[in-house]
């Protein structure tokens, strides 16, 4: 069997899940879990990552029922469930130009204390999302949600109970 055909075996057989970072790029960008199915059982694997950072994993670019292109990177088939790594739209701008520097809030959950900071200087990858940090705003971050600095101001944020 196939890299491409143990992928999509596990996928049709639901034996597969979201990665936090994929969850929050399928919600943020309205891709439907049903997209994400029809891409990776129509797609090819255009790149192959066996030394990637936990486990071997690829980039597998496919197409929706409604032809939306979408890349997937999952991790191989020999997990019981497969990982969906992130999910985004491929943009045909090459990827070295679609990385821009800008200002983010850098949101982070610790020992059940959300933390948000904002005005953080970082270089975003339009096409995924992801941020990169130097190692100076790194070490500040560090210093500001270590060190317990007082806050600007105060959020009112709206939890949800997911089995409601």
């Amino acid at each position: 069997m196939s890299l491409l055909d143990g992928i999509r075996n596990k996928v049709a057989n639901a034996k597969f899940e979201f990665s936090k970072h994929a969850t929050d790029r399928i919600l943020s960008r309205n891709i439907l879990v049903q997209e994400v199915r029809e891409a990776i059982g129509s797609g090819e694997i255009i790149e192959d990552y066996p030394d990637d950072k936990y486990d071997p994993s690829c980039l597998i670019l496919g197409f929706t029922r409604a032809r939306r292109p979408l890349h997937v990177q999952c991790s191989h088939p020999s997990r019981p469930l497969i990982k969906i790594i992130t999910v985004y739209e491929p943009d045909p701008v090459s990827r070295e130009e679609n990385i821009v520097e800008k200002r983010v809030t850098y949101t982070l959950e610790m020992n059940g204390r959300l933390f948000v900071v904002e005005n953080v200087p970082a270089r975003v990858d339009l096409e995924t999302g992801e941020q990169f940090f130097s190692p100076e705003t790194v070490e500040r971050l560090q210093e500001i949600i270590r060190g317990q600095e007082k806050p600007i101001r105060f959020l009112e944020t709206p939890v949800f109970d997911y089995a409601a």
